[in-house]
């Protein structure tokens, strides 16, 4: 037989065999169920707090932007990655068109992660408790140690805090020169002092919570004088008070902020920020007061509108 006829022949069984969908044996299909099993039973390891989209959310559009700023804190690059994907997956499901700048978004989806110490809940022995009247109790902490033959239980031991890594997402909506508004909240946290052995079970524990926070919230069209993501901003970063980054040109670049600062006051309030939007919107200066090392700092800040 000519042997580019051979040779055809080939090819085409090649071709045929590779376009044929190939049946898993039993034996796969029982393996595949018993690693979902044990993704889901890992899956409901993780400690889940959230709070769902508001019913008084509204957006001004459907363009989307997902900001990684401090995801990679605690995730590897490739869960880092799965887990963008993962919520890039759903928001487009929703209808969501995905834009590449921070300012254009009407929707933006913060992912974070990170470590935070937790004290470990212990339950000790109960004791009655008088001031709760009848048939009530309390708990007390107590570690059991055994004296010369006798059980003892000493109070004052206390159970060591814990490190844990935790990942937050963040579902906020954008409309020009106005706070962002927070549509919804989600952290998931580790069992154990790392994801390690979590992975697959976080991102399946995000895609079923992520369909609940990403629900398509009326859009109103509103006129608006610029892009719905130029905000009014103080122009830094911070976590848990201090100061992490400054943006150049900034409002807390000209107070003279500086990084490693602590936030102790602002306009006389202490240094959080959730739910005080008019300090933002007015733009009037305010007062702020900061810690640097030992010394007290004051100073006087004024938002301005930023699109970074």
């Amino acid at each position: 037989m000519n042997s580019k006829i051979i040779a055809a022949i080939a090819l085409s069984a090649i071709v045929g065999c590779a376009t044929q969908p190939v049946k898993p044996s039993a034996n796969e299909v029982e393996l595949g169920q018993e690693i979902e099993q044990l993704i889901e039973q890992k899956a409901a390891e993780l400690r889940l707090q959230k709070t769902p989209i508001s019913p008084n959310a509204s957006l001004t559009g459907g363009r989307a932007f997902i900001n990684t700023r401090t995801l990679p804190e605690a995730l590897d690059k490739q869960t880092a990655e799965q887990v963008k994907l993962a919520v890039k997956s759903e928001l487009e499901e929703k209808g969501y068109m995905m834009v590449s700048q921070r300012r254009s978004a009407h929707l933006v989806v913060d992912l974070g992660s990170g470590y935070r110490k937790l004290q470990p809940v212990e339950i000790g022995l109960r004791r009655p408790d008088s001031s709760r009247g009848s048939g009530s109790s309390a708990v007390t902490v107590r570690e059991k140690k055994v004296v010369n033959g006798k059980v003892i239980y000493d109070r004052r031991s206390q159970p060591a805090a814990s490190k844990k890594p935790y990942l937050v997402v963040q579902v906020s909506a954008n409309s020009y020169g106005k706070r962002p508004t927070r549509l919804s909240y989600m952290s998931l946290w580790s069992p154990e002092s790392e994801w390690t052995g979590y992975q697959r079970a976080l991102l399946s524990k995000l895609k079923k919570e992520m369909s609940n926070m990403l629900l398509m919230a009326p859009t109103k069209e509103v006129a608006m004088d610029g892009e719905p993501g130029c905000t009014p901003r103080f122009g830094y970063y911070q976590k848990n008070q201090i100061v992490t980054e400054i943006l150049n040109g900034s409002p807390a670049e000209k107070a003279g902020l500086r990084v490693g600062d602590e936030i102790l006051a602002i306009d006389s309030e202490p240094g959080r920020e959730q739910g005080r939007d008019e300090i933002y919107e007015s733009m009037i200066a305010v007062p702020i007061k900061l810690k640097r090392k030992d010394q007290i700092v004051r100073s006087s800040i004024q938002s301005e509108i930023m699109c970074e």
